[in-house]
Formats: structure tokens, sequence, C-alpha cells
């Protein structure tokens, strides 16, 4: 009779590794930092990743101020990757990463919303200079 093998989570590397992809990790989740070393050799370029490095670099350097709105999934791991690989003009621009949240305790989410687009506002389109990166 043969002998199962069993083991034990903290006798196996590998285990430990891929439960890092258990959606219940807490790395499982991106914030706005850079990616870890575990996340850089996960990473697979997608086709929307090079789109949104190269609309980027179009409009760091511009007198006028863009806003780029992500949607769907992957976009705290993009922004991630983005921050991790291009510091220089991740420092260009600014980020609000979630339209649900507020960051001020007296305003709602959609104060804050408001806040963070003023400078798109009709009025001041032409005079905004702030490039801002949106996730929704």
């Amino acid at each position: 009779m043969e002998k199962a093998l069993t083991l034990r989570y903290s006798e196996c590397s590998l285990i430990k590794e891929l439960d890092k992809l258990n959606k219940e990790s807490k790395e499982a989740v991106e914030g706005d930092r850079e990616l870890s070393r575990f996340k850089k050799y996960m990473h697979v370029p997608r086709k929307i990743e090079k789109l949104f490095i190269d609309k980027v670099k179009e409009v760091a350097n511009k007198d006028k101020g863009y806003i780029i709105i992500l949607v769907g999934d992957g976009k705290s791991h993009l922004i991630s990757y983005f921050r991790t690989n291009y510091p220089d003009l991740y420092d260009n621009f600014q980020f609000h990463t979630d339209a649900t949240e507020s960051y001020h305790p007296k305003k709602t989410d959609i104060e804050t919303l408001v806040d963070v687009l003023k400078g798109f506002k009709d009025e001041n389109i032409d005079i905004n200079k702030e490039n801002k990166l949106r996730k929704w």
C-alpha cells in the first residue's frame, strides 16, 4: 500500500506562494503601491497596458491637464505596475482610485469626486494643468 504524501503549509514554499493568489489574501488586492517581487513575476502584459502607458507618455508633459479614466478589471494592478516601472511618470499624476470613497470625514464620496474633478469643469478646462488618473 502506498503511503500518501502530506505537505504541511509551513513546509511548502510553493503552497505559500500560490496562496497569495487567493482572493481573500491581503496580497491579492493591489493598493496604490509598487508591485511586490511575486507580482512582478506573475505579471502578464495585456493590450490595455501598452495603450495606457502610451497615453500617459503622450500627455505627461503637455501644458494642459488631462484626465485618464480606467474602467474594468485589473485597474489597481495596472497602476501599481505603472508606479513600479515608470516612477518618474507616476509622479506627474494625481490619483483618485476609488469614486465611492471620501478622504475627508465631513464630505460624501460625491462631494469628494466633485472636488477631485473641479479642474475639468467647463470653466476651468482651459487653465487646468493637473493630470489625474481615475480608477472606477
